[in-house]
């Protein structure tokens, strides 16, 4: 028996009469929506972050963060408050493990939660189970959302509520009811105060309300109710200017204690100087998110994306055009500077080519599966199922084989540019024990020191041996500083103008009253004029050797008078 063409599902509009679905995309009405499907990605996801998950705590800001949520401090600019509060419940939540397992897991299970939410917007527009858990999982195992799903990091977060953000965006245009409204703008403030960035989302989501709901401008209550709860969401604010002027774990020269400092904070004035334009960056980092991506999606993702991306812009223009205004808005500001976090802040760019990549695998799955011999079919339905599996078993295999090489000394030219560009993607942390091997070899080398010494080392280290010093009680005898050139101290004394602080002078005081010890990543025979000893070699904390130094005082010149 021979049926009609499907006609697309319908939805209640405000009057309570039937309107067809604005989704251009969809699929027979007999299609079956398995509810444990979003689980089965979720866990999936899940399992794999859990298997390659850090196994104690990562060196620089991931150091930084965590000693931030042991002590409700403040981190670096922007802060990101709504990150320190959650993971600050958390961490106790999870008190039977160390605190960097706790704050590692809470990166995985933030990261996971994003694949599953982007799994469910690419079956709302009308993709299958298959195809949308297919483009669900390579997002889930692409290098640049897997490295950062392994240790304390703030952009899984920022991107699990950027994804409920765009879930109930949608469901507030196909249904059209306030509280979906409301809820998304509460979440998107909560992005926001998960990190700033995601105010770059913000024009491409104002031109999908235009394009699919421009009449709510002329309902002042759903207008009043979403700019209320966008407020709520941003009281996280308040965090920075409280423990700003309290806490001590922050910064010394970064303490928003006043109205400027505070709004400096939140832009991260500090860094002005790095994210100064480059002509030659603006144009080299497109080609490496695009070299990056099609690595992560080993090709045929991104045959998927291309796809996609052609039957959603015929089809749906104007929601194209919003998703490429996001895209465009991150990997532009991004571009313009030297900010290290380039490669993990345009994260989010990778959920609208996930909606494109279930796009354009439905298309492969089912449009074309009408073709003589149905081969395409077969073909596509294969490269389906193994593009996350070879995922999972190309990236941490590539990585271990070109890290082994490089560290052998056996990689040329070409081995070592991989492992500079594996280095910050990395995707297995397992059996890693590298910072706490590095925090045990220091206290071992200084085990003869009774009393107080002065400990001075770049920040690669520094926030590693804070973070030990403050939750594994070791080195309790060190003073540590960070070797930053210069620094300004705020005394925070009214009146007391900011004091510029440099290492120079920091071992003109200390030398000669207490020992004082310098961790570098080079072998140097003198430090600022004061000859060295060198104690120790230690084991590298990031991908490179250290040396562990005693510096000695100048002696005294001929006739000087001798000091107290």
């Amino acid at each position: 028996m021979t049926t009609g063409p499907t006609t697309p599902p319908t939805q209640p509009t405000a009057g309570g009469a039937a309107s067809p679905d604005s989704s251009a995309f969809h699929l027979p009405a007999d299609a079956v929506r398995r509810p444990w499907v979003p689980w089965a990605v979720f866990l999936s996801a899940l399992a794999v972050y859990g298997y390659h998950l850090a196994p104690t705590v990562r060196d620089g800001d991931a150091a930084e963060r965590v000693m931030t949520l042991l002590s409700l401090g403040l981190c670096h600019p922007p802060g990101v408050p709504f990150y320190t509060l959650i993971g600050f419940v958390w961490i106790r939540l999870l008190g039977f493990l160390e605190p960097a397992v706790a704050a590692n897991a809470l990166s995985a299970v933030s990261a996971a939660g994003a694949v599953a939410l982007t799994f469910l917007i690419c079956r709302r527009i009308a993709a299958s189970d298959l195809a949308s858990a297919v483009a669900a999982l390579s997002m889930a195992f692409h290098p640049l959302l897997w490295s950062q799903a392994l240790y304390s990091e703030v952009y899984p977060l920022n991107l699990l509520f950027l994804c409920a953000t765009l879930w109930y965006f949608q469901k507030w245009a196909r249904q059209g009811t306030p509280r979906d409204l409301w809820a998304a703008s509460l979440l998107y403030a909560l992005s926001l105060m998960a990190h700033q960035a995601a105010v770059l989302w913000a024009p491409a989501l104002l031109v999908y309300v235009l394009a699919r709901k421009r009449t709510v401008f002329r309902q002042p209550r759903a207008l009043a109710g979403a700019i209320v709860l966008a407020l709520i969401g941003m009281a996280p604010l308040a965090y920075i200017a409280i423990r700003g002027c309290a806490t001590s774990m922050i910064f010394a020269q970064d303490r928003p204690d006043s109205l400027k400092a505070f709004f400096d904070f939140l832009r991260g004035a500090q860094f002005d100087e790095e994210n100064a334009f480059d002509l030659l960056l603006f144009v080299e980092r497109p080609v490496f998110f695009v070299a990056v991506a099609f690595y992560g999606y080993l090709g045929i993702g991104l045959a998927s994306v291309v796809a996609g991306v052609q039957r959603l812009g015929y089809r749906r223009r104007l929601e194209t055009i919003a998703a490429g205004i996001g895209c465009v808005m991150y990997i532009a500001y991004f571009a313009k500077g030297k900010s290290f976090d380039f490669k993990t802040l345009v994260i989010p760019v990778l959920v609208p080519m996930t909606l494109a990549a279930a796009i354009g695998w439905e298309d492969w799955l089912s449009h074309r599966a009408s073709a003589p011999g149905r081969r395409w079919r077969r073909r596509a339905l294969g490269a389906a199922i193994c593009l996350p599996l070879l995922q999972i078993l190309i990236f941490p295999s590539l990585q271990s084989f070109v890290m082994s090489r490089v560290d052998s000394d056996k990689g040329g030219p070409v081995f070592k540019t991989m492992a500079h560009i594996l280095a910050h993607v990395p995707v297995t942390f397992r059996g890693d024990d590298g910072p706490r091997e590095f925090a045990a070899q220091v206290e071992r080398a200084l085990a003869g020191e009774s009393g107080p010494y002065t400990l001075m080392l770049k920040w690669y280290g520094y926030t590693v041996l804070f973070y030990y010093q403050y939750a594994g009680r070791q080195l309790p005898h060190a003073r540590l500083y960070e070797m930053i050139g210069k620094r300004r101290i705020n005394p925070g004394e009214k009146g007391v103008s900011d004091v510029v602080v440099s290492d120079r002078m920091l071992l003109r005081r200390d030398v000669g009253r207490r020992p004082v010890y310098l961790i570098v990543k080079e072998p140097i025979t003198q430090y600022s004029g004061y000859p060295l000893e060198k104690i120790a070699n230690l084991p590298r904390v990031d991908e490179d050797k250290c040396y562990l130094y005693r510096v000695y005082p100048k002696p005294p010149r001929p006739g000087a008078p001798a000091r107290d």
